[in-house]
């Protein structure tokens, strides 16, 4: 068979079947929204459905009937359990309450039996109570049971003189040893004989033994009795014979039977009664006692009859066959009647017992069937009006995506209808809409937007060269400041070298006084060599002052330094401030290109991030600039106060040598100015230690001035790349807004051919009618489109109304 045999059939039939789906019915058409061929193929005509089904419309019915479906079967199946299950309740009830009446029906007979047992008991009572007092007390003997005299245990005419006393059978037991042998009843077998001698039953026995009464059924030959047995004691207590009153069961068990036979449940049920073998004398083997009417022998092994003896009440199913028929499930409730052995049972088959659930079960099925088809329609109707806004809505963003802004007035009269709904497809409508009237006028905006941005292109070179040339000539500038800061720190070096040979200095000239001091102390004797040391003193401290005015004169040349270094960090800080303010400059045009600046925006970002790292290291260097310079008017001052003392050691030791002469004459007034001498060494070892600090501190500070200064430099030759990055930026920029001018031109109100074919939508044939070419996906020039950024619109809720607020190119600088 080929693929497709398309609408060509003879005959009226064929030809009406093919107009019905083709030309003149093309309502079927309209309400399924999808493709129907007529297909003929060897005399058979079929329907063959198009692609149309795999629309929203469709899928909704189908997921909507699908939910209703399962839904519906969940309920259905919910239901017939339910139904089933109280019909198993309800017939568990019937069942149980006819057991009920049928076992205290069996109660009832069983007390009659007892009651008539105790009235023999009692007429049996006082008849032996005569004979006892005319005869005399019991007693066994070899031949049998005497009172007195008189023989009672072979004596028919006593016997019978006792049974038409009592009106029930009666047995005469005598003693036996340990035993007891009914040596003479009125019991009488199946066969209406009369019994001789029986056994007694063991509750029999045991309750003899112990001379007590015994009350109870009793077996005896096969046949039920129920007993009443009264124990005969002679004059010393011994119990020598006993005598029994027997009321056979068999009647009462027979209108028992006579009862359940009468049962009828429903059109196939039955009553029946078990007994375990021997009945009350323990044996397990069922059998019944009154079978079922019109039921045979259950197959197997009847284990389940074993159950009902064995639990003796409750309900069960099990598996029976009727004659003619196959096995089925059966329902039964029993109870036991007690002391009979008997296990009554009433029940049948569980459809019989749960005939109004199948009725109802049919009932609820056909019920939901109508209900499914019902759904079914509805669904369809609800999927429909659902589907076709929104298959119109995804064909108008279908011509938005090829860029047909415009809609035709049918369109635009369909998709106002559909917006007048008040839900999600009405908010659908009218966000399309919206979207159209906004997509307008963001169209006319970016062309705009384009325009402004060739111009900051253009401003926004003008402003990278002027900022590349200010960053070459900070690049000079610091270069300058970092060889003067290098040259400062070996000035600085040497001035401490200088410092340290002083420190030494010094310390000679301190232990050299304390020699001084310790031989003017000794006496006249070494006066001599301690004026020759005063000479030698006297010439190093006049070296000292000379050594200090030098080392003063050098510290006052790094204050001046100083002072270069901060007025250079002052020129540096201010085309840092010029180079961050160029920055700020050409992030606002980045900004203002828009998208298309993005990478330019980077740039001056990261120009105007080393331009302000310049102006924070340029006023780390101010400060280091200044703390020099103060640490060196600290260092001038203390060389300042060194070199008085200095002096005034010059001066103090011309007078020591002036006075030496008259040392030996007034010693006592040497070692007083020595002493003074002493107090002024102690100020002047301070003053050394003072000068030596800040030294080394100002040593500090011109290193960490070089190392700035080198780093700052460093930093320029980097900003001056970036700025050579950054007119590269702009070149790509301007190739950015020629591409934008031919994204906004797509916007217009004629098609692209420029696309990417899609499926056809499934008013396919529809479109076809009214000449409109067929859908198409998004072409790779709409790229551009897809996506319009939260900051530039912001595009309000469905159903709200009002328009799309689009900023100006400056508000939004102004807000980046």
């Amino acid at each position: 068979m080929p693929k497709r045999i398309v609408r060509r059939t003879g005959g009226r039939t064929f030809s009406f079947v093919r107009r019905f789906f083709d030309g003149e019915h093309r309502s079927i058409r309209k309400f399924l929204r999808c493709d129907v061929d007529v297909i003929f193929w060897r005399g058979v005509v079929g329907v063959k459905w198009g692609k149309g089904f795999s629309s929203l419309r469709w899928r909704l019915s189908a997921v909507t009937g699908l939910l209703l479906l399962v839904a519906l079967g969940c309920l259905g199946v919910l239901s017939v359990i339910l139904v089933k299950q109280e019909a198993q309740h309800r017939a568990a009830e019937e069942t149980t309450q006819i057991v009920g009446l049928l076992v205290q029906s069996g109660k009832e007979l069983q007390d009659v039996a007892v009651q008539r047992a105790n009235q023999g008991y009692q007429q049996a009572s006082f008849l032996i109570s005569r004979l006892r007092a005319d005869e005399g007390a019991p007693a066994a003997r070899d031949d049998g049971l005497y009172f007195g005299n008189q023989k009672v245990s072979g004596n028919e005419q006593f016997l019978a003189q006792l049974t038409q006393f009592t009106g029930t059978d009666v047995s005469i037991a005598v003693r036996r040893g340990d035993s007891f042998v009914r040596t003479l009843t009125s019991l009488k077998d199946g066969q209406g004989r009369v019994l001789g001698e029986a056994p007694l039953s063991p509750q029999e026995l045991q309750s003899l033994r112990q001379g007590a009464y015994y009350s109870g059924v009793v077996m005896i030959q096969g046949r039920l009795y129920q007993v009443y047995d009264m124990p005969l004691a002679d004059d010393r207590g011994n119990v020598v014979g006993a005598i029994g009153i027997e009321v056979a069961l068999q009647p009462y068990m027979d209108r028992l039977a006579d009862h359940i036979r009468s049962v009828h449940i429903g059109s196939r049920g039955y009553a029946f009664a078990l007994k375990a073998g021997d009945g009350a004398t323990g044996g397990q083997a069922p059998t019944f006692a009154v079978p079922p009417s019109g039921m045979p022998m259950p197959p197997g092994d009847g284990s389940w009859l074993q159950k009902m003896v064995q639990t003796g009440r409750g309900t069960m199913e099990y598996q029976w066959a009727a004659p003619g028929e196959g096995v089925e499930a059966h329902f039964a409730a029993y109870d036991t009647v007690p002391d009979w052995g008997w296990v009554i049972a009433a029940g049948g088959p569980v459809s019989d017992l749960t005939q109004g659930a199948a009725v109802l079960e049919r009932t609820l099925l056909v019920s939901t069937a109508v209900l499914l088809v019902i759904s079914m329609v509805l669904s369809a109707l609800t999927a429909g009006g659902l589907a076709r806004p929104i298959q119109l809505a995804a064909r108008g963003i279908r011509r938005v995506a090829r860029g047909e802004l415009r809609l035709s007035d049918m369109e635009r009269t369909r998709m106002k209808r559909t917006a007048l709904r008040k839900d999600e497809v009405g908010d659908l409508a009218r966000g399309y809409l919206v979207m159209v009237e906004k997509l307008t006028q963001v169209s006319a905006r970016l062309r705009e937007a384009a325009h402004t941005l060739g111009t900051g292109i253009g401003r926004a070179r003008g402003s990278t060269s002027t900022a590349e040339e200010v960053a070459v000539s900070l690049s000079l500038s610091t270069e300058q400041i970092a060889a003067g800061a290098a040259h400062q720190a070996e000035q600085v070096a040497r001035a401490r070298e200088e410092l340290e040979v002083l420190a030494q200095l010094l310390a000679g000239w301190e232990a050299q006084f304390r020699g001084v001091v310790k031989q003017s102390v000794e006496g006249r004797g070494v006066a001599q060599d301690a004026r020759a040391t005063m000479e030698a003193w006297e010439r190093s401290w006049q070296s000292l002052v000379a050594k200090m005015e030098e080392a003063r004169a050098r510290v006052g040349r790094l204050a001046d330094h100083s002072v270069v270094i901060s007025e250079a960090v002052e020129m540096v800080s201010k085309l840092a401030r010029r180079t961050e303010l160029l920055a700020l400059n050409a992030g606002i045009e980045a900004a203002r290109a828009g998208d298309g600046g993005r990478g330019f925006a980077v740039v001056a970002e990261e120009i105007r991030s080393l331009a302000e790292q310049s102006r924070e290291n340029a006023a780390q260097i101010q400060r280091r600039a200044a703390q020099v310079g103060e640490d060196a008017a600290e260092a001038r001052q203390a060389m300042e106060e060194s070199r008085r003392g200095l002096v005034q050691g010059v001066e103090t030791a011309g007078r020591a040598k002036r006075a030496f002469d008259e040392v030996v004459a007034a010693l006592g007034g040497v070692a007083t100015r020595i002493e003074e001498m002493a107090g002024v060494q102690t100020q002047m070892a301070v003053a050394r230690e003072s000068m030596v600090e800040n030294m080394r501190g100002v040593l500090e500070v011109a290193r960490e001035t070089s190392a700035a200064t080198q780093e700052l430099s460093s930093g320029f030759g980097e900003q001056h790349h970036l700025f050579h990055l950054l007119q590269q930026e702009m070149k790509n920029l301007e190739g950015l807004g020629v591409s934008l001018l031919d994204v906004i031109s797509f916007w217009g109100l004629q098609n692209t051919s420029s696309s990417i074919p899609s499926a056809s939508p499934p008013d396919s044939e529809n479109a076809q009618q009214t000449g409109s070419e067929p859908d198409s996906g998004v072409g790779e020039n709409t790229a551009a489109t897809r996506e319009v950024s939260s900051a530039e619109i912001e595009v309000p809720e469905p159903g709200t109304g009002g328009s799309i607020p689009v900023e100006e190119p400056g508000e939004l600088v102004a807000r980046t």
